[in-house]
Order: structure tokens, then sequence, then C-alpha cells
């Protein structure tokens, strides 16, 4: 059927990622960015962009070093003259993409970077603040329309002389980290929030490639 064909194409797709070198040199590039905090936990968490875009602070618990995913944010298209916000909060896309997260050291201290520039915006925004409790925003407290950072995302690729790939492809960098380090698939299928092991093993089993060299090295 033409559904089968299209899914089958999409699961041959080459899988388009930073080496876990170019990671590094990303983080490096992006930590002084308005917009570093959106990058590093898209490269750290894996999480999906309406994931990030709809995480709240009531989501994050930085004692913890943690974070739940409750909601993925749309944009909508505003039918000329209708009023309203352009958004809407859903629920995760599946079951399993409600989600705690550990989150490693160097998002913890992007996020808590980041709460303070917020803080920053939310004074100089004086009464034009409006408080919705979203952790990315504009700088006058609504959820953050990523045009401009989908833009400069690509511009730090290009001055870092780092391969020019799609904000999603953060995505598959986390996933290609974990495997580079050994964690197992049905963990990075927890972390992805994907609806099962299998789709993580479609999607990212050729990265596994050598790990049977390295058996045979370990049992020599």
């Amino acid at each position: 059927s033409r559904k089968s064909r299209v899914r089958i194409k999409a699961n041959t797709a080459p899988i388009r990622c930073f080496t876990p070198e170019q990671s590094q040199q990303f983080l490096k590039a992006v930590h002084e960015d308005r917009y570093a905090c959106l990058y590093v936990l898209a490269v750290t968490t894996g999480l999906r962009k309406g994931e990030l875009l709809g995480l709240q602070w009531a989501d994050v618990d930085l004692d913890r070093s943690r974070l739940t995913v409750n909601h993925s944010l749309q944009f909508t298209r505003r039918l000329k003259g209708e009023d309203g916000p352009r958004y809407v909060l859903k629920g995760p896309k599946t079951r399993l993409s409600r989600r705690t997260i550990e989150l490693p050291v160097v998002a913890v201290e992007a996020v808590r970077r980041h709460r303070e520039l917020q803080n920053e915006h939310r004074l100089l925004a004086g009464e034009r603040w409006q408080e919705l409790g979203f952790v990315f925003t504009s700088l006058k407290g609504t959820p953050l329309d990523t045009g401009n950072a989908l833009h400069r995302f690509q511009a730090i690729c290009v001055g870092a002389g780092l391969p020019k790939i799609r904000f999603y492809d953060l995505r598959h960098t986390h996933a290609s980290l974990l495997i580079h380090e050994g964690v197992h698939p049905k963990k990075i299928a927890e972390r992805l929030g994907h609806s099962s092991i299998k789709l993580t093993m479609d999607t990212y089993g050729h990265l596994f490639d050598g790990s049977d060299r390295e058996s045979a090295e370990r049992m020599d």
C-alpha cells in the first residue's frame, strides 16, 4: 500500500547527527547564545521540538536534576481577523511520551542560566509581560515562536564549521551519543519516548554496527 511504501522510505532515510566531538564543539559555540538552553536540552534530552516548547517551570525540578514531559506545544494558523492564542498545548504524542528525564550537569547549568535570563526579560517587559509559566518564551512571556531560534541554530552551525543539520537532528544526535556510550536500547527508547523498542531499533539500529566486533574484543 501507499502507506507502507511511505513508512519504508522513512525508515531507510539516513540519520544525520553530530559526532561526540562535534556535539562538544556545538555546546561550546552556543554557550553564550540567547537560545543556549533550548539547544542544550535538545542535545542532552532528545526532546521533540513541541515537547521543548511545551515545557513549563512546574515540569522542571532542578534540585533533583530532572524534568517531566507533560505537554507538547503546537502553533496553529490564525484566520484573518481572528483573535486569541496562535498555539495549542496538547498532551504528549503517545502514552510513553509522558516521561521523566534525568538531566546531566551541563543541562542543569543551562536551565539555571536561562531562568536568570528570563527574570531579566520579565523585569524589562514590566506590565507587557504575560506570565504563562513556560520555560521558553518570547520577550513578553508568550510561548517561543522558534523561527528566530531555528534560523540562529543554522547560523551557529555554519559559524562553528559544523555540518548543517536540522534542529530535529539534535534528537538524533542525542540517541547516537547514548549508543556511543553503550546505553541499552530499551533505556534509549524510554528516554526518547518511543512507543516501542522496535521503533528505536528501526530508526537507529545501523548505529549499533560494530558492537559485535566490540563483543569479540572484550571476549579476547
